[in-house]
Parts: C-alpha cells; structure tokens; sequence
C-alpha cells in the first residue's frame, strides 16, 4: 500500500475543521495521487476546502 502509518500522538486532537493537522493533508495528498486521473483537483487543500465548504453548508 502506498501509504502506511503508524503513530503514538493523537492528531485529530489538534486538528480543527479550518486548520486540519497536516499528518491528514498528507494522507490526502497520498489518496489524490493514488486515485490520479480520476479526481481534477490541483492539490489537497482544494480538495479539504471544498469538503470544509460543503460541511458548513449542511
């Protein structure tokens, strides 16, 4: 698997909705690589801040 983690700390503790931990955009990042031309996004954060928008829209 492209994308192996393994960690003691609890990063969605330090994450927030408008600022995610960065270990999450990286695992982002690492989904928007592996599924290649089936998304059109130019990067992560585009990707997270279309997610936050249409989380606060709900």
């Amino acid at each position: 698997h492209p994308f192996m983690l393994a960690t003691q700390f609890h990063p969605e503790f330090l994450s927030r909705p408008n600022r995610p931990h960065p270990l999450f955009l990286a695992f982002l990042d690492a989904v928007r690589k592996q599924a290649g031309a089936r998304m059109d996004r130019v990067n992560s954060f585009e990707l997270v801040e279309e997610i936050l928008e249409q989380k606060s829209q709900e």
